[in-house]
């Protein structure tokens, strides 16, 4: 055993122990006259609980995308979900998988 002031426990569980997303930066998407709106290339933010920050893709809600009317100069507001993949913590049980419990 290896005795840690509390700042070094936090770091080690910010760093080693299973992290978790902690908010999403809603994107603002800003199109010119005569442009398309490719969906498929818009990612968001998202922060998590170790201080790192990933790009995830989004999937925009086709109901919304139907109805927008580019034409029109506008403001528009689009619902959808972030792609996000779970994982297994540990991921395995029975071979060399090195994670700490905190």
């Amino acid at each position: 055993m290896i005795a840690l002031t509390p700042s070094e426990s936090t770091y080690l569980r910010n760093k080693l122990g299973r992290i978790h997303n902690v908010s999403v930066d809603s994107p603002v998407i800003t199109l010119n006259e005569g442009a398309s709106l490719n969906i498929d290339r818009v990612r968001v933010k998202a922060h998590y609980s170790d201080g790192t920050v990933a790009y995830k893709r989004f999937e925009a809600n086709q109901k919304d995308l139907s109805t927008l009317n580019l034409s029109q100069p506008s403001t528009y507001q689009i619902k959808g979900k972030v792609v996000q993949h779970q994982f297994t913590y540990p991921m395995m049980k029975t071979r060399p998988d090195p994670y700490i419990l905190l």
